[in-house]
């Protein structure tokens, strides 16, 4: 059996891609006050459908504080770090 799907691999192949640039265009981490090399890509409101590859909720952070936004959801939403309850894994309209 498959681990991956081959719709999903190429879900992943252009994520991929698109993480890669905006990781390059984001060296720094985006938590506020924060100036540790980013190491993550941190998807803000999910990664179902094309919110994987939706740069929109990107964000670039260390380790550190990607563990955070998991960790505190509500420290992270009050930083922009997370998109409000209800919103996790639903596309912008």
């Amino acid at each position: 059996m498959k681990k991956v799907s081959s719709r999903q691999r190429e879900r992943l192949k252009a994520y991929y891609k698109v993480r890669d640039t905006f990781m390059k265009a984001n060296p720094v981490c985006q938590w506020p006050a924060c100036k540790k090399p980013a190491t993550d890509c941190h998807h803000s409101r999910g990664r179902a459908g094309s919110l994987i590859s939706d740069e929109r909720h990107f964000r670039a952070l260390c380790r550190e504080h990607h563990d955070l936004c998991s960790n505190e959801p509500n420290l992270a939403r009050s930083v922009s770090m997370l998109c409000e309850r209800g919103l996790w894994n639903s596309p912008d309209v």
